[in-house]
């Protein structure tokens, strides 16, 4: 494990991110975003969203890359326009406060440092932290748009928790004081095996989206099995308005993917993977599926069969990313993009 996050919100919709605000609104924006078509907007009234990363009962990490792109609207003098945070269980260990008119602020376990950096309005951002809890050999390191390391915490980061769960984007500290924080691309990477174990870099997210139906084995909300692409490809999803499925296992369905639109000369496509949302009730006892790619001349890559609930805003199925094209273990050129396929299939 090494990727154990990557966030553009493309699908436009906040599933697997709980948001809170108490003034104001919050949510996906469409009409302001780093690349992509969308990015999460959290205004005053402290809003903030969370996401769990990794299982609670799994082995933590005490070491992380985050990569979070952020810009900020108008704000109040003398408030924090913005952070994000690193927590275990709704408890904060490590936070990254972007300061008006200062640096951005690193603070863990009552130790800070702070960037040379100072927010302008309405500019994007990449803010890459590295973060170490340790009572020995505890660090945390600033960088902000591949620059140098431009703040260091050295110390004991340990305090009482020894491993990171959660990720927390927060719009402001104050319920009124008028800011708009903007969140995309956002990365987290552990420091197990040989790829992704570093630094995150720079990251653009894109979304593909069905164009046309290679199988038709699922029904499809229209009562037939043709063109089934045509009940998927919306983005957001538009819940029982249009879907496909099944209650048979490994009934599937496969998709031709629209074309990334990438230049393939100043582009280097780093992962591509599979996400769907799904439902058991319409189609029971069907209660697992999974999500499926394809790359052009390969095979079937299934991601784990997932239990379904009973609403599509309580599960993704998502197949991991592929850093690599399987077919000729060379890294994905736009072509093989452009010629991906994907799917889903019943698991019961």
């Amino acid at each position: 494990m090494t990727r154990l996050l990557t966030e553009g919100f493309e699908a436009q919709d906040l599933v697997e991110w709980f948001l809170t605000f108490a003034t104001g609104s919050s949510g996906i924006d469409t009409t302001v975003s780093r690349t992509g078509a969308a990015s999460l907007q959290l205004s005053s009234g402290a809003a903030s969203a969370i996401r769990a990363f990794i299982a609670v009962d799994a082995v933590l990490p005490n070491e992380l890359y985050i990569r979070v792109c952020c810009r900020v609207g108008d704000i109040y003098p003398n408030t924090n326009r913005g952070s994000f945070r690193l927590l275990y269980m709704g408890v904060e260990l490590f936070r990254c406060d972007f300061q008006k008119n200062t640096g951005i602020v690193m603070t863990c376990n009552a130790l800070t440092a702070t960037g040379t950096t100072s927010f302008l309005k309405d500019t994007w951002y990449r803010i890459e932290c590295h973060v170490i809890l340790s009572n020995a050999a505890g660090l945390c390191e600033l960088r902000v748009d591949g620059g140098a390391v431009e703040a260091r915490i050295v110390g004991d980061t340990l305090g009482t928790y020894s491993g990171m769960c959660e990720l927390q984007l927060y719009g402001s500290l104050s319920a009124s004081d008028g800011n708009l924080s903007y969140f995309d691309d956002v990365a987290i990477n552990d420091c197990n095996g040989s790829e992704d174990n570093s630094w995150c870099g720079d990251g653009y997210i894109i979304a593909l989206t069905p164009t046309g139906t290679i199988t038709n084995q699922l029904t499809g909300s229209d009562a037939d099995t043709t063109d089934n692409h045509l009940l998927v490809d919306e983005i957001p999803y538009d819940s029982d308005t249009t879907y496909v499925g099944g209650v048979t296992a490994n009934l599937k369905d496969i998709y031709d993917m629209s074309a990334c639109g990438l230049d393939p000369v100043n582009n280097i496509i780093t992962r591509i993977w599979t996400e769907a949302r799904a439902k058991t009730g319409n189609y029971a006892p069907a209660k697992q599926a999974a999500a499926i790619i394809k790359p052009s001349g390969g095979a079937d890559i299934e991601s784990p069969s997932t239990y379904l609930g009973d609403a599509y805003t309580k599960r993704v199925i998502r197949t991991a990313g592929l850093t690599i094209n399987p077919v000729d273990n060379e890294p994905f050129k736009v072509s093989d993009v452009d010629a991906i396929q994907a799917g889903v299939i019943i698991k019961v």
